[in-house]
């Protein structure tokens, strides 16, 4: 009688099979899922650290030099074998690294265009002032070939914007955003160049080809 009794109480504190089969698989369900954000957040870092090491080399040391993965991976501080893993190829690293540049300034962009007199060629030269190095990864993937390339950041809530605010003028405002892009990331290409001919500092030289667009289309700065 005594053995039944304690055989009793046993079962009664002690978990079915099934529940302790099942706490025990959700807790490993808990485990792989931390596990797997954890790696997502691993990736997600390294990701975003070879995108910035390789726009900082082409800064440094010029698009004609080339980009030399095993540089890029030596600056991110990760084996060069996650570039391929993660990119593809040199290409797609470069794509990579202008979206992402692209997406940290959507929204100050969305900003900007709510505001009551916008003047978004002006922000977006200054833009370009602030961070050179977009035109020239632009003008080095148009020169690639990449078919997949989109050069034109935020191209139809630009469009949009623009037939808004010229209404029925007869321009072809897609040629007119072709036409400012053109200069804008031609002349931030050649900056450095052109102000080392006039001899003057690259500043001096944005303030007065501003100021000039500014006097030619009638604006003001």
């Amino acid at each position: 009688m005594s053995g039944t009794a304690d055989n009793a109480a046993d079962q009664v504190g002690r978990p079915e099979d099934g529940e302790s089969s099942g706490t025990s698989r959700k807790a490993r369900g808990v485990r792989r899922g931390r596990k797997e954000s954890a790696a997502k957040q691993n990736r997600a870092a390294t990701e975003a650290a070879l995108r910035e090491a390789a726009l900082r080399l082409l800064e440094r040391d010029g698009v004609l030099a080339g980009l030399n993965l095993q540089e890029v991976a030596d600056e991110a501080g990760v084996n060069r074998g996650l570039i391929h893993h993660y990119f593809g190829s040199r290409r797609a690293l470069l794509r990579a690294a202008l979206e992402a540049r692209k997406d940290a300034g959507a929204e100050v962009f969305a900003r900007m265009r709510t505001r009551e007199v916008p003047d978004k060629e002006l922000w977006g030269f200054r833009v370009n002032v602030r961070n050179p190095t977009y035109a020239r990864v632009l003008m080095l993937l148009a020169l690639d070939g990449d078919e997949d390339f989109k050069p034109m950041a935020y191209f139809e809530d630009r469009l949009a914007d623009l037939e808004r605010e010229q209404g029925e003028s007869g321009l072809d405002l897609a040629a007119v955003l072709v036409m400012w892009d053109s200069f804008m990331y031609g002349y931030f290409v050649m900056r450095t160049a052109f102000a080392r001919q006039l001899g003057v500092e690259p500043a001096e030289l944005d303030a007065r080809v501003m100021e000039t667009f500014a006097r030619l289309t009638g604006r003001t700065g």
